[in-house]
């Protein structure tokens, strides 16, 4: 923009780009220099960068990236994070970054080890995707036979509740 004296709409028809597109790889350039080399170097990708966007302190903004890095977070826990750190803040307890992100640490590694105990109890893979909050159980099978023994199970399993209440 200033080698060439463009603006962003001038730069957006010149890219190929809309402007607000534009717009937002230049808020990216206010990140921490550590996390621009991370986008350029496509370790975490713009939707993350877009979500540390929204924290104010560069120090929270460093810490998630590395969170983001280490357990490779996606852009949807990402936000997740953030928000729960903003909502923090609100409330005037900022600071607490850190026990944060421990416990969505906490709540993914028992999402994790529920899954791997399905898994073993159900006899194929099991997978849960979502957080302490809400989400997804995927039961995945290889073909139909073994389709109609997970119903089977699921229906037993039904029918012994039932007779428990």
């Amino acid at each position: 923009m200033q080698d060439f004296d463009l603006n962003q709409e001038q730069i957006a028809k010149k890219a190929g780009k809309d402007r607000a597109s534009i717009a937002n790889f230049l808020r990216l350039l206010k990140l921490p220099a550590e996390i621009v080399k991370d986008l350029r170097g496509q370790k975490i990708s713009f939707g993350h960068g877009k979500a540390l966007l929204s924290l104010d302190d560069k120090k929270d903004q460093v810490t998630v990236r590395d969170v983001i890095l280490k357990d490779a977070l996606s852009v949807r826990a990402t936000e997740e994070v953030v928000s729960k750190i903003k909502s923090q803040q609100l409330e005037g307890t900022s600071g607490e970054v850190a026990n944060n992100i421990n416990e969505n640490q906490q709540v993914k590694q028992r999402l994790k080890t529920i899954s791997r105990d399905l898994t073993r109890r159900w006899s194929t893979k099991v997978e849960i995707k979502g957080s302490d909050q809400k989400g997804t159980i995927l039961f995945y099978y290889q073909n139909k036979q073994q389709l109609e023994q997970i119903l089977e199970k699921i229906q037993k399993e039904s029918q012994w509740q039932e007779k428990r209440i």
